[in-house]
């Protein structure tokens, strides 16, 4: 199960909606970005709002790996945009953001980028990757950015401390797909026992990150009763 599952039950006055993506690596013929995507996104969602009257609702964003990466992007965008600061703005409307191992610093995984080397979508791949122990050019421009926008947000973090396997190699050392060093003095983190994938995959509603993600959406949802 995953967290969609559950959440509706704890939050009925809450719409959960999910927002999808063409996200297939392997045999992809798809050249997209990560801006490509998450403008597509934040036009969607713009849309949906105005459709069904609900263009000044707040908004909590959940994004894992690389969808956290476009909640980062749709937001700075949202910043960038001529309506900052105006009713209906994503970013003026957004609340807080969850992130599970988001690859701020570039996702670990060499055997990702071979099994996509030579396809159209290998560049955006390797903006999420680290390379050469260094993180990609896209990565350190939205580092910059999505700071911009955290004054009005609450964010909390949740990284793996499990390894995942190689994709290719069998014997090759597990190890973290996401291990971002900084993010120990971070405020508002959460270290889950799992690795990459299994990070938002739910038990039962007593699940350990399933009981601390609801805690963090009280918690926001409470503040900004209180103000």
């Amino acid at each position: 199960m995953w967290l969609r599952d559950y959440l509706p039950d704890n939050f009925q006055y809450c719409r959960i909606l999910l927002y999808g993506y063409d996200s297939k690596v392997p045999g992809s013929r798809s050249d997209q970005s990560i801006r490509e995507i998450a403008g597509t996104c934040k036009n969607v969602i713009l849309d949906f709002r105005k459709l069904t009257k609900t263009e000044n609702r707040p908004v909590i964003w959940i994004g894992q790996s690389m969808g956290g990466l476009i909640v980062q992007e749709v937001l700075s965008q949202s910043r960038q945009h001529r309506s900052f600061n105006l009713p209906g703005n994503l970013l003026t409307c957004s609340l807080g953001f969850l992130g599970y191992g988001v690859p701020t610093n570039g996702l670990k995984n060499d055997s990702l980028l071979e099994v996509v080397r030579g396809q159209p979508n290998f560049e955006m791949i390797k903006s999420i990757c680290i390379e050469d122990n260094r993180a990609s050019h896209y990565l350190n421009d939205l580092a910059k950015r999505f700071p911009l926008c955290e004054d009005s947000l609450s964010i909390y973090y949740f990284y793996e401390t499990n390894p995942s396997d190689d994709l290719l190699d069998a014997r090759a050392p597990a190890r973290r797909r996401v291990d971002d060093p900084e993010a120990v003095d971070r405020e508002n983190t959460y270290w889950i026992p799992r690795n990459h994938s299994e990070l938002v995959k739910i038990s039962s509603r007593s699940d350990y990150t399933y009981m601390i993600t609801t805690q963090v959406i009280s918690i926001i949802l409470n503040s900004t009763r209180s103000n």
